[in-house]
């Protein structure tokens, strides 16, 4: 099931990737939208292998009860991919300006025009993909930003032990659900 998801999940870096390489010198008028495609798949790949690898080991020492090297694989995966969206948010960006820099006087049918030639299909699949990604990673900020401030008032019957306690699974299942579903718009 895990090697499902993974596959799943790796579909759309790896295909990032193929039209990188595949197109690499298809687009003369803007090299480093060829460039853009093939570094996004292969952070993305590499995030999927971390997210998984953490969530692995999370498990793997919960069913020993080792919480400490849990609690800090967890925080260090948020971080590593917290650093991965915001340089993904930036990256996309990046595309954007990139494309739409040579929106106006880009052409698909002559090749031989190496000044205003670019091949169609990485060219609208890097404005798709990047004007994608940086809408899902607003809609992720604002969702994240409006949740965790719902979610930071916490319990206040119960002892401060329990409480806390409480917290961290509740957190932590949290962050597993955010590490899997961020894996699903790398």
């Amino acid at each position: 099931m895990i090697a499902g998801f993974i596959c799943l999940t790796s579909i759309l870096p790896i295909t990032k990737l193929s039209i990188g390489i595949s197109y690499f010198h298809q687009c003369p008028t803007q090299p480093q939208l060829l460039i853009w495609l093939i570094v996004s798949g292969c952070r993305g790949l590499f995030c999927i292998i971390l997210i998984f690898a953490i969530i692995g080991i999370v498990i793997a020492t919960d069913r020993h009860c080792k919480k400490p090297i849990s609690n800090l694989m967890i925080l260090s995966g948020l971080l590593i991919v917290a650093i991965s969206a915001f340089s993904n948010f930036g990256w996309s960006i990046v595309g954007i300006v990139w494309t739409l820099s040579i929106g106006s006087t880009v052409q698909h049918k002559d090749s031989t025009n190496t000044s205003t030639y670019c091949h169609s299909t990485p060219y609208v699949f890097v404005i798709l993909m990047a004007f994608f990604q940086t809408i899902i990673i607003i809609t992720f900020l604002i969702i994240g930003c409006f949740y965790g401030r719902r979610e930071s008032h916490g319990p206040t019957n119960a002892s401060n032990n329990q409480a806390i306690n409480e917290l961290h699974k509740q957190y932590r299942n949290y962050i597993i659900i955010f590490f899997l579903s961020l894996v699903f718009f790398i």
